[in-house]
This record gives C-alpha cells, sequence and structure tokens, in this order.
C-alpha cells in the first residue's frame, strides 16, 4: 500500500512539474512590440537599426520598441514631412534617431541612398526591410521597368540589402536582416493562376509541377504581366503583393544560408504582423477566422486572435477590425521576437503573430526548395543589374578591421579567428540568458526549477 502511494505521488509530481513548466508562447496575444522589447532586457547602446517605413505603422512601432531598448534608428522613406513628424516623436522618447530618403521606385534611389548610409555608417547591426506596396490588380510600371508592387516589396528591396551587406558584415557583432512578410503568402500560386485546386496543396514552384512553373513567369515586366492572374478568387489580394512576400519569405532563409556558408555572422529573418489596420492596410479588411480554406484555391491559416467572450467566441460578434487588433505595435511583436530573441540556429524562419511566433508556422512552401532559393538569387541579381563579377567581390572582400579584440576575419569564406568566435557565442549566449521567462521559446531556467520541485517531491515522501 505504501508502494502504491509512493508510485501514485511520482505520477502527480511529474504532471505537476509538466504544467509548471510549461513554455508560455515567445508572442502571446495582448502583448506588444514594446513589451517583447523589455523582455530580452538588451540593452542596444551603439547598435545602430535601419527601419525603412519607419515613419508610421509598423516601421514606427519597431522603431519605438528599439528607442526603449537605447538603439540608434534611422528610418527612410519618401516623405520628408512623416520622415521628420517621426523623428520628433521618437526623440520625444528620448531616442537617438535620424532619417533618410529614398524612393523604391527608383533602383537609383536605392543606390544612392545605400551609398549615403555606408559614407554616414561605420557599422549596421539591425536592418528592417520593412517599405512596402499594396493594391489590388497590375500596377503601373516603374522607371526601371518592373511592375510597381513587385518591386518595391521584392526587387529594390534585394537591391538593397545586397547594398547593405557589406556594412552588416562590419558590425562586429551577429547582425539580423528582418523581412516584413505577410500570412499572404500562402496565395502565391493563386495570384498567378497556378493553384492545384480542390482544396489540394500548391506547388507552383517545384519545376515539375503540373500546374505550372511560376519561376518561368518572372519577373513581373511588361512581360511577366501577363501571367498575373486578375481573377483569382480571393480578394482583396488578386494582384501581386502575396508573391513578392513570399519571395521575401524566401529571401531571408537564402540570405541567411548564403552568409552561414561564407562564414559571416549576418543572420536573416522573416516575419508577419497579421490584419492591422495601417496606412497600407487602411481597412484590415479580410481573412476573418479561423480556417484554412476559403475557396478551391483560396488558402489562409489564420487563427481568430481578437477580443472574446467568456465563451471564447468574437466580442463583439463583427469587430470592426476583423481577426486581429487595431494596433501596429501588436503586430510588430514578431519582428522584434526576430530581431531580438529568436536564436541565429533560427535564422531563416518565420513567424507571424498570427501564431505567437512559432517558428514557420503559417508559412507554405508551395514546392519551393533550396535548389529553387539559389535560382531566384541568381535570377534577382540579373533583375537589378548586378553582375556575377560584382556579386563575387561584394561576397568576399579581401580582408575587414574589427574592433573587437581579433585582428582581422577573412569574411569570403576563409575561418573567423577564435577570438571572433568566442565573441558571437558570448553575445549568443547573452541573448539566451536574458529570456529566463521564456518569452523566446528557450526555457532557460526550467529545467532548474523542474528539478527543485522533484527534489521537493522525493523528500517530503
Amino acid at each position: 500500500m505504501i508502494h502504491r502511494f509512493r508510485v501514485d505521488t511520482w505520477i502527480w509530481a511529474f504532471f505537476f512539474v509538466a504544467f509548471a513548466t510549461a513554455q508560455e508562447p515567445s508572442c502571446p496575444h495582448g502583448l506588444s512590440a514594446n513589451d517583447i522589447a523589455a523582455r530580452s532586457e538588451l540593452d542596444l547602446t551603439g547598435n545602430t537599426a535601419l527601419i525603412t517605413g519607419g515613419r508610421s505603422g509598423l516601421g514606427y512601432a519597431i522603431a519605438e520598441a528599439l528607442v526603449q531598448q537605447n538603439c540608434t534608428v534611422v528610418i527612410a522613406s519618401r516623405s520628408v514631412p512623416e520622415n521628420q513628424q517621426a523623428v520628433a516623436k521618437l526623440q520625444a522618447l528620448g531616442g537617438d534617431v535620424s532619417y533618410a530618403i529614398f524612393d523604391l521606385e527608383d533602383f537609383s534611389s536605392v543606390e544612392a541612398f545605400a551609398a549615403e548610409l555606408t559614407a554616414n555608417h561605420s557599422r549596421l547591426d539591425y536592418y528592417f526591410g520593412n517599405a512596402g506596396q499594396g493594391g489590388s490588380g497590375a500596377q503601373p510600371l516603374t522607371v526601371d521597368g518592373y511592375e510597381r508592387i513587385f518591386q518595391v516589396n521584392y526587387a529594390a528591396q534585394f537591391l538593397l540589402i545586397e547594398r547593405l551587406l557589406p556594412l552588416l558584415r562590419a558590425s562586429g557583432e551577429p547582425a539580423r536582416i528582418l523581412l516584413t512578410g505577410s500570412s499572404s503568402n500562402s496565395l502565391a500560386c493563386g495570384s498567378l493562376g497556378m493553384a492545384a485546386g480542390n482544396f489540394q496543396p500548391d506547388v507552383c514552384f517545384d519545376s515539375n509541377s503540373t500546374s505550372g512553373n511560376a519561376m518561368s513567369v518572372l519577373p513581373f515586366d511588361q512581360t511577366g504581366l501577363d501571367a498575373v492572374n486578375s481573377t483569382f478568387d480571393c480578394p482583396p489580394l488578386a494582384g501581386t503583393y502575396p508573391l513578392t512576400k513570399f519571395l521575401m519569405i524566401q529571401l531571408a532563409k537564402e540570405v541567411s544560408r548564403r552568409e552561414a556558408e561564407a562564414g559571416n555572422p549576418v543572420y536573416a529573418f522573416s516575419w508577419a504582423p497579421g490584419n492591422i489596420q495601417t496606412d497600407l492596410n487602411p481597412w484590415a479588411a479580410c481573412c476573418v477566422g479561423p480556417v484554412e480554406w476559403f475557396g478551391p484555391t483560396c488558402r489562409y491559416q489564420l487563427p481568430y486572435v481578437g477580443p472574446t467572450d467568456d465563451l471564447g467566441n468574437p466580442n463583439p460578434p463583427d469587430p470592426p477590425v476583423p481577426n486581429h487588433w487595431s494596433s501596429p505595435a501588436h503586430g510588430t511583436m514578431s519582428a522584434l521576437h526576430a530581431a531580438l530573441h529568436a536564436p541565429v540556429t533560427e535564422a531563416g524562419n518565420f513567424y507571424a503573430a498570427y501564431w505567437e511566433c512559432e517558428a514557420n508556422k503559417g508559412f507554405f512552401p508551395q514546392g519551393m526548395t533550396e535548389q529553387g532559393r539559389m535560382e531566384l538569387y541568381e535570377k534577382s541579381l540579373e533583375w537589378v543589374g548586378i553582375t556575377q563579377a560584382e556579386e563575387q567581390q561584394l561576397a568576399a572582400p579581401d580582408m575587414m578591421d574589427i574592433e573587437d579584440g581579433a585582428e582581422e576575419v577573412e569574411v569570403g569564406g576563409g575561418e573567423a579567428t577564435v577570438a571572433k568566435q568566442e565573441e558571437n557565442e558570448d553575445v549568443d549566449n547573452k541573448a539566451l540568458e536574458s529570456s529566463s521567462d521564456g518569452a523566446t521559446g528557450v526555457p532557460i531556467g526550467v529545467s532548474h526549477y523542474s528539478l527543485v520541485l522533484l527534489l521537493a517531491v522525493k523528500l517530503f515522501y
């Protein structure tokens, strides 16, 4: 009888410990970007972040959260008055903030902006590629000959990253690239009229797909626009927007792979805010869940995460902002998680605020493979006018001096010095140690707590 009592006690102790040590989600619904940043406990003094589209909406929310952690912030967009207003507000919070002007609809503007930033800064620790363009249906061509949404949301972003990589590599610490994706990435094949249909998973980026080869219709210049399915039955996203966001997610994965292969401490992530009211999305009118399919070719994976009553039903029943919060500060939780919490071993991952930053939840590969991403990268170099010789020179500079204990690092594929490796490990460990509240999904300290509980139970009985 005594033996049975002890076994039962151990069973109850096991369930008690499992309950007590259950991880809190990385981005719990109801928190904000400021909360996620504060949980990192990181002092970003001396770090510099560039946020495109930082004058309002999601970009401004990111800037505010970083300023809270003492980060130097540069916001960039094409509106001088709005940039000035945003900088004034952020400086009133005590931030070291400035702005720059550039236009993603013009590659020459992007080139000039990158050159100016490189001339004025010796390092870049965080790059948030957040500026974007919305709209339904095909948009006008830019001066560079590409459809506006395709250029603003992908091609010009790709060009800017290429030009900023040397500055990111010069950080002296692990640098991060954060690219704004979208939950609408699941509609990439559908927007091209290449959905598998009949509620089947899409695979149009697989070269062997019978529903079409998406890579063959890129880029969206005058010829490529003929491939856009303007009758796609998934409003209001009947255009190139979902595809461009899908490509941004793929870009984060490929940049991470390439930088790791070259031995560079630069890590890229992608993230999605959800259905947030912003200048780009003033109506926030789509995608009420919880469902995955909205039709035979219209696929979303969005849970309902808005306010609820005691029974879990939407409250009010017809919320003004369907399926999400109205504040950009809520949607950008996933951006701050990727920037300040996600381990570098998760580089390339996608995080969505809808799914509380569970890695790659809400991302749909649609047939894209690692080989496909490599092919996309090579094609993208051609689209923005970067030659193979220039790319090799950018990817493999001779040597770089650093000021953090190691004399030099060969970043073009050679091995870093031992001192540099130890420094990177220290930075990563600090980021992990600061996450003892479970906000990062790395439960530092949980195992110790579990042992204490088990020992207490054992001693008591």
